[in-house]
């Protein structure tokens, strides 16, 4: 019986892997502003949903102040890029056609790195894609954190009174 319960939570955890990050993230963030909040509250004898409204709220504005100052900067960065891309691809298959025409391209094909170096593009361009979504979906992961984890320190107390509760209960 007990293989089995410990079994099926296992087998759970398999099933809502992604969900995990989300649950880890929501714990760490819930455990660290708890303190935080307990210890503005304790010490200013604050009710708890003002500083909980004011953590959050100050997340919230370093956020957007974040999001202000570095997504112009990304813009930039874009539009950049997409400007010199024409340059750099001139430079690429101008090298190409220099590396072509002389021997070396020769030496090259007969060892059959040029397959080689095909392959390696494809596979970094896989992992860069893969990374770019990975790091989207851990952003997503942290905003749905920081407002479960908002919902959770609001009524904490109450939920710390539910579990008492049922500590004297079959």
């Amino acid at each position: 019986k007990r293989l089995a319960i410990w079994g099926l939570f296992f087998g759970a955890c398999w099933v809502l892997i992604d969900f995990l990050s989300l649950v880890v993230v929501t714990f760490i963030i819930c455990y660290i502003l708890n303190g935080i909040t307990e210890q503005v509250t304790g010490r200013f004898k604050l009710q708890r949903r003002v500083v909980v409204a004011a953590i959050f709220g100050c997340l919230a504005v370093l956020i957007g102040v974040g999001i202000i100052v570095i997504f112009p900067r990304a813009v930039d960065e874009g539009k950049r890029f997409y400007t010199e891309l024409p340059q750099t691809i001139a430079k690429v298959e101008r090298s190409a056609s220099e590396l072509i025409e002389s021997s070396l391209y020769e030496r090259i094909q007969a060892l059959g790195v040029e397959v080689g170096v095909h392959e390696t593009v494809s596979a970094f361009a896989k992992k860069a894609t893969a990374s770019v979504k990975d790091f989207f979906k851990f952003l997503f992961h942290v905003f749905l954190s920081l407002i479960l984890g908002c919902l959770i320190l609001l009524d904490l107390p109450k939920m710390a009174a539910g579990m008492q509760a049922l500590a004297g209960s079959r």
